[in-house]
């Protein structure tokens, strides 16, 4: 790993864990709650970041928290910037990571497509058995 990769490697650690700190613990105000940072994407050059962000509620729950931090992210940043030992401190994009609701939704295609227990599996196999007499 060359001295730039694991440089920005590292920035990027630390942008997670403080906007993690910053999201988890000081949004009280803005009637945020159960919000956590699920994945953060930062360009090459350190200027824009883009901050996933997940809750246990419903989908419309989380596209507000979406509109409230972004609403508030001049807020966040300069939060994130007091905590940084950089000169440039990202512009910060939230969004709502849609991963968990994409792998309920495959589960259940899944469970529609797949036997469920070895006697539906049972059942499939006996009918390709037929087919092929």
């Amino acid at each position: 790993m060359s001295r730039k990769e694991a440089y920005v490697q590292r920035r990027d650690s630390l942008i997670k864990k403080y906007l993690s700190g910053i999201v988890e613990s000081g949004l009280e105000d803005f009637d945020i709650v159960d919000v956590f940072i699920s994945e953060i994407e930062v360009n090459a050059d350190g200027s824009f970041a883009w901050v996933y962000i997940d809750n246990d509620g419903s989908t419309e729950e989380k596209q507000e928290a979406v509109e409230i931090l972004n609403d508030n992210r001049s807020v966040i940043r300069s939060e994130l910037a007091a905590l940084l030992d950089s000169r440039k401190v990202p512009r910060l994009f939230f969004k709502a990571d849609m991963a968990r609701e994409s792998e309920a939704k495959i589960e259940e295609i899944l469970a529609n497509v797949l036997p469920v227990s070895e006697e539906e599996l049972d059942e499939q196999l006996e009918k390709v058995e037929f087919v092929r007499k």
